[in-house]
């Protein structure tokens, strides 16, 4: 991180929860996006992929109040920590359904994959809010996305290589190791607590503004596709460990040049361009996703997503850590439950077309056609220089 912080502009005490997420993130590019290959190759089902995402969100939802609790209690820290032990459980658990093809695995990876992801989640966006700095909030964002970009880079190369030459059983084990590791830099981030263990947390919308959370049901709504969706599509229409990690490595090569141009001209005040141009990319690669089906075409269009999204997150980031920051604990966590709605309405959705429809065509082409249209509902994000 020293080089990092030398050839990249972050604030100092953005150091290191950036390294324990940088590493959470390679440990995830090396298993996640393989994770749907892995079910699919033990015999499982394009709805059995559905229903453990649904699980998934429905967990994450259920748990929303709970763990930003805990957060105001212990400090973000522990939280990111007890989200980490609980990632080794999902890929202990997707290692289980890998010896044994027993569902039970599967469920329980899933409600261990949505609890980690709560955790994970609250405990960011709450953490980096409170201590992000207005004058260089961008770029500092952005090198916080170019370190995580750099470990999508490498996990999904590295993930392709061990599943080639190992198998899965190997490849989910390499993840756990490098996930324990994600615990060294979380001893740092005690000292930077700035949260208010008093503050009142409950179940509503009510802390954030209505369009704040429409925007933000649009943005993950197109994200729970974009997401997680696509390496669904990747292990359908490739189904080999190599030619997946190849796609997964070429598309974080080209998304590392969008966020660093995305966190520059944040600085210099185009966050509201930003916003357009992403969202009009977004919608245009998602509408191309559907007739990608060689490696090469499967490279430009998850490069072109990638690329476009992490593109407008930047703009979208710098926008919600400053409201957060003015508004406190109860905006953070409506617009996690507005995150949370929209992730479970898309794949409840998904399910249904998967439970009824026999050709696995008319589920990718349904969910990227909606996705193309409702990731125009997040320009109505409140803009960070709007009082209020």
């Amino acid at each position: 991180m020293k080089i990092l912080r030398k050839h990249l502009k972050i604030q100092r005490n953005l150091v290191p929860i950036t390294s324990a997420v940088t590493l959470q993130r390679l440990s995830n590019g090396m298993v996640g996006i393989f994770v749907p290959l892995v079910i699919l190759q033990e015999g499982g089902s394009l709805l059995a992929i559905a229903g453990y995402f649904l699980l998934r969100c429905l967990t994450k939802l259920a748990v929303s109040v709970p763990s930003f609790q805990l957060i105001q209690r212990r400090g973000a820290h522990l939280a990111l920590g007890l989200s980490f032990a609980l990632g080794v459980l999902q890929l202990t658990s997707i290692l289980g359904f890998s010896a044994t093809q027993h569902l039970a695995f599967l469920v329980a990876g899933a409600v261990c994959l949505g609890l980690a992801d709560s955790l994970n989640d609250n405990s960011r966006h709450f953490y980096i809010s409170r201590i992000l700095k207005d004058n260089a909030k961008s770029s500092s964002l952005a090198t916080m996305r170019i370190a995580g970009q750099a470990a999508d880079l490498l996990g999904p190369a590295l993930g392709g290589l061990i599943g080639v030459l190992f198998g899965s059983s190997v490849l989910l084990a390499s993840a756990l190791i490098v996930l324990a590791t994600c615990f060294l830099p979380l001893r740092k981030m005690g000292k930077l607590q700035v949260l208010n263990p008093n503050a009142k947390t409950k179940f509503t919308l009510a802390g954030a503004p209505r369009r704040d959370i429409f925007a933000n049901i649009c943005f993950t709504a197109d994200e729970a596709v974009g997401l997680l969706l696509w390496p669904i599509y990747l292990a359908v229409v490739l189904g080999s460990f190599a030619t997946i990690g190849g796609v997964a490595t070429i598309s974080a090569l080209a998304t590392i040049i969008a966020v660093w141009i995305a966190g520059h001209r944040g600085d210099k005040g185009s966050s509201e361009s930003v916003l357009r141009q992403g969202a009009f990319a977004m919608s245009v690669v998602n509408i191309l996703k559907p007739l990608a089906v060689t490696p090469l075409s499967l490279s430009f269009t998850g490069s072109a997503y990638n690329a476009s999204k992490e593109y407008m997150l930047n703009a979208w980031n710098a926008n919600y850590y400053t409201r957060a920051r003015r508004k406190g604990v109860q905006f953070n966590l409506a617009m996690e439950i507005a995150c949370d709605i929209g992730y479970t309405t898309v794949w409840f959705f998904l399910f249904i077309i998967a439970l009824l429809a026999d050709d696995s065509r008319i589920f990718f082409i349904t969910a990227f056609a909606l996705s193309a249209v409702i990731i125009w509902g997040a320009l109505f994000i409140t803009r960070a220089n709007r009082p209020g």
